[in-house]
C-alpha cells in the first residue's frame, strides 16, 4: 500500500529531514512545498539530499491564513494523483509535525483500512463560531494572497489594506454550506477524488473562499461533512496530538510542545504531534524516536515468533 505524504514547510531544514527520515519506508512518497519566501531554500535542498521517494519539490507561495494554502495542497494532490503509483491514503502535514509511532505500525493500521480521518467542528463548536469566528471569516475581504512578497509582508501591506476596507461589503456565505475542521488529515483515496471531484464541479462555491481568511480551515471540511458518514470519515479523530487548550504558559498556539508532554501524546495513539521545535521539543522527539524505535522492535520479534 502506497501512502503519499504532502508536506508544506517554511522553516527548520533540519528538523524537515528529521521528519522525513523517520516517516521513509519504499511504500512512502513525498510532496514537499518549500515556501518561495524562504530565505534558506538551498538549506533545505541540502537537507533533503539522499532522502529516497520525494516525488516533488514545488516552491508556491503559501500565505498563513490564505487560500494559497488550500491551493498549494490541491496542486499537491493533483500532481500525487497523476503518477502510475495508485496512492491508497494522502497525508498532509507540515514541516513542525513529527512522527509518534513505527512506521511497521504505521503500515499495519492502514492496511486493509479504507477509514479517513479528520477533525472538524462538533455541532456545539458549530453553532458558537457561526456567530463569533466564521462571519469574520467569511464575510469581509482579505488580500494576504495578493499582497504576498517579502517587502509586502514586511510593511504589512494586507493588513493595512484589509483594516481600510474592511466594512466593504461582499456577498454573504451560506452558513449552512459552512463546517470547519483541523487541516491535517489522512484521507483514503476515494475521499481525495471526491474531493477532486468537487472542486471541478462547483468551482463557483471554492472560488468564494478566496480572500477570506483561514479558508484552509474551512474548504476540505465543508466539502466532506455533509458525507462523512457515507466516505468513512472519522469525524473527530486525525490520528494527530495538537493541544489548542494549554494548561501552562505558552506564547503561542497550538502548544509548542516538549518532553512534558510525551505521555499524553502517547495515551492518544496519535500518529502525528504538531507543533514541535528543535530549540524546545528536542527531548520529546528524541524520547518520540525511542518510543518509535521500541515499537519497531517489538513488532519484529513478535512478527518473527509468529
Amino acid at each position: 500500500m502506497n501512502h503519499a505524504f504532502l508536506l508544506q514547510v517554511h522553516r527548520s531544514p533540519k528538523l524537515v529531514r528529521r521528519i522525513l527520515e523517520r516517516l521513509s519506508g519504499v511504500n512512502h512518497y513525498f510532496f514537499i512545498n518549500i515556501d518561495q519566501k524562504v530565505k534558506n531554500a538551498s538549506e533545505f535542498e541540502y537537507q533533503l539530499k539522499n532522502i529516497k521517494n520525494i516525488m516533488q519539490i514545488s516552491h508556491f507561495n503559501v500565505m498563513h491564513g490564505g487560500f494559497s494554502q488550500v491551493a498549494c495542497t490541491m496542486m499537491q494532490i493533483r500532481y500525487a494523483i497523476s503518477l502510475p503509483l495508485d496512492f491508497q491514503y494522502f497525508h498532509t502535514i507540515s514541516g513542525q509535525d513529527y512522527p509518534c509511532v513505527s512506521m511497521e505500525t504505521f503500515d499495519a493500521f492502514f492496511e486493509g483500512n479504507k477509514r479517513s480521518y479528520m477533525m472538524l467542528d462538533t455541532d456545539e463548536e458549530l453553532e458558537d463560531w457561526k456567530q463569533k469566528k466564521y462571519p469574520h471569516r467569511l464575510d469581509h475581504w482579505y488580500f494576504m494572497d495578493i499582497f504576498n512578497k517579502p517587502w509586502m509582508c514586511k510593511l504589512h501591506l494586507a493588513g493595512i489594506i484589509r483594516r481600510l476596507i474592511y466594512w466593504v461589503p461582499r456577498k454573504k456565505f451560506d452558513q449552512n454550506l459552512i463546517r470547519g475542521g483541523w487541516n491535517w488529515f489522512s484521507l483514503h483515496k476515494d475521499v481525495v477524488q471526491f474531493i477532486i471531484d468537487f472542486f471541478d464541479n462547483n468551482q463557483s462555491f471554492i472560488k468564494r473562499f478566496h480572500y477570506t481568511t483561514s479558508s484552509d480551515e474551512l474548504v476540505f471540511s465543508s466539502i466532506v461533512y455533509p458525507y462523512a458518514d457515507v466516505l468513512g470519515i472519522e469525524k473527530r479523530n486525525s490520528l494527530r496530538y495538537i493541544d489548542w487548550n494549554p494548561k501552562r504558559e505558552y506564547s503561542s498556539l497550538p502548544l509548542i510542545l516538549d518532553e512534558r508532554d510525551f505521555d499524553d501524546i502517547i495515551a492518544t495513539d496519535a500518529f502525528f504531534c504538531r507543533k514541535v521545535d528543535l530549540a524546545v521539543s528536542k527531548t520529546l522527539i528524541d524520547m518520540l524516536d525511542k518510543h518509535a524505535d521500541s515499537d519497531s522492535f517489538n513488532r519484529r520479534i513478535y512478527e518473527d515468533l509468529d
